[in-house]
């Protein structure tokens, strides 16, 4: 009797954790249809534009005619660019045009692909390169040969790679992260706010632990290595950054209060400020987000 009622009683199901949502997939056909668009918004415009090239665009083309990549008093990348914009379609306004409308449409596809490392599905990927492909600050950069739109592709490249580290991605991420402060390095000095940035905010956040570990330490030599060329080029010219920086205040900002140029930031994005505000939030609010802080 005892044995029938042994057998009878059934055994409890063992437990299981439920299983984490699937990550969303990239949004391939989204990505490739908004940097079409994108890439043909801006060849359009070379093609139809009553304009010729920009007073600044002359200087770096003349640059790129002076190389001395070890001694410029400038970051090389974009005179490098102007080389080999020149060599490659001659000397015509799509020449001087094509590199930064290239760079402006990877940092398009770059924006569709953070939104999914961060859990976007296809509306929020779609959303994140829809911002990209209006703003007037993105669009500007792209439409003409200077150093900004490539400083903007950098420091993109470093948010990505930031946020794969956040992730708990090692080693190869790291160097992708040095990678691009390299290639700031070499397009402009601006890159220093991001390294400075990313600096405060590992040592704010979990990520410092990393800081045991050589993967850092690899970053940022391969960052000086990358960027050496600008960098030993101020010090053989005593630093002219310095120089060009007290000019501009003197000449073009002394007019400019500290108050203008904060609120000329949120004007230049324009109601992508929103976006951005919303994203913020959501980043310090939501548990689940704690560990991209960083970012």
């Amino acid at each position: 009797m005892a044995e029938e009622t042994a057998k009878s009683v059934p055994l409890p199901l063992p437990v299981t954790a439920p299983e984490p949502a699937p990550w969303p997939r990239l949004a391939l056909g989204l990505v490739i249809g908004f940097a079409a668009i994108k890439l043909l918004a801006h060849f359009l415009t070379v093609a139809v534009t009553p304009y010729g090239i920009h007073r600044d665009e002359f200087l770096y083309l003349s640059m790129g005619e002076h190389l001395r990549l070890w001694r410029m008093d400038f970051p090389p990348a974009i005179a490098l660019l102007a080389k080999a914009a020149r060599g490659l379609f001659g000397d015509t306004l799509f020449a001087i045009r094509f590199f930064p409308a290239l760079a402006g449409t990877c940092l398009l596809v770059l924006a569709g692909v953070i939104a999914r490392e961060l859990g976007g599905a296809r509306f929020a990927q779609g959303l994140a390169m829809f911002t990209i492909l209006l703003g007037a600050l993105f669009l500007r950069s792209a439409s003409l040969f200077h150093p900004v739109v490539l400083d903007q592709l950098c420091w993109t490249l470093g948010f990505l790679a930031l946020i794969k580290i956040a992730q708990g991605s090692r080693g190869r991420w790291w160097l992708v992260l040095g990678m691009a402060g390299g290639l700031g390095l070499l397009t402009k000095f601006s890159i220093g706010f991001f390294a400075l940035a990313a600096l405060a905010a590992i040592l704010l956040t979990p990520q410092r632990r990393a800081l045991t570990t050589p993967w850092p330490y690899l970053a940022v030599i391969v960052a000086l290595l990358v960027g050496s060329p600008s960098i030993i080029g101020q010090v053989r010219l005593d630093y002219p950054v310095v120089f060009n920086m007290r000019d501009l205040q003197n000449q073009q900002l002394q007019r400019i209060t500290m108050s203008e140029f904060f609120m000329g930031q949120f004007l230049m994005l324009g109601p992508a400020i929103l976006l951005a505000g919303a994203g913020l939030i959501h980043l310090l609010v939501n548990r689940s987000m704690r560990p991209y802080r960083v970012v």
